[in-house]
């Protein structure tokens, strides 16, 4: 039986509830973003430049972002989902590891964690991932 073909998990009221909040929070930052990131708004080429890397990984992070939330908001892609969350925790980590070794302030280098954990209950409460068992 493939991964597709598995039963939906079936959660409580209050565990969908919290699973579309958290969704809906992390739609909201990858959309954002994703398009600041594509624009390369002044912030973005900023950040960009003080993290030294090359000028085009805005657009790189930008259409990462669009693809995932692309994908988390469409329930049947199971491993995509997958895909999307790894993805979205490797740039979140990088993130916050990049503004750490350039010593900026504690508040700039711990928002990554903090939407890391949004993203990370969401994952957590997701009917429609992959499950293992």
């Amino acid at each position: 039986m493939t991964a597709d073909a598995r039963p939906i998990v079936t959660h409580t009221i209050p565990e969908r509830v919290i699973y579309w909040f958290f969704l809906a929070l992390t739609l909201l930052f990858l959309v954002y973003f994703g398009i600041q990131d594509l624009q390369r708004t002044p912030d973005v080429t900023s950040a960009i430049q003080h993290l030294g890397y090359p000028w085009y990984f805005s657009y790189l992070l930008g259409a990462g972002k669009l693809l995932a939330a692309a994908v988390l908001a469409y329930p049947k892609t199971r491993l995509l989902r997958e895909w999307a969350y790894a993805g979205i925790t490797i740039e979140l980590i990088s993130s916050f590891v990049s503004h750490s070794f350039l010593h900026d302030p504690w508040p700039l280098r711990i928002a990554p964690l903090f939407i890391l954990t949004i993203v990370a209950i969401a994952f957590h409460f997701d009917p429609y991932r992959a499950r293992r068992s």
